[in-house]
């Protein structure tokens, strides 16, 4: 088991983050990567539970699904 943290950039947030992240060796996927563009919020928190990732996103509606 990985003590690292990894991350998920929701679709609103710059691709250029996830490849400045990378260049330091940070486990980074997208929306967009992750086919998941035109899902739902549940599909993606689905995606996001089963991959064990850390989201960052601005959409409020994620805080309701976590709760």
């Amino acid at each position: 088991m990985s003590l690292r943290i990894r991350f998920h950039l929701y679709e609103h947030i710059d691709r250029d983050i996830a490849g400045a992240l990378r260049l330091y060796g940070i486990d980074v996927t997208t929306t967009v990567e992750a086919g998941l563009r035109t899902k739902m919020d549940e599909q993606q928190w689905f995606f996001i539970q089963q991959e064990q990732r850390m989201l960052v996103t601005q959409d409020r509606d994620f805080l309701v699904m976590a709760c």
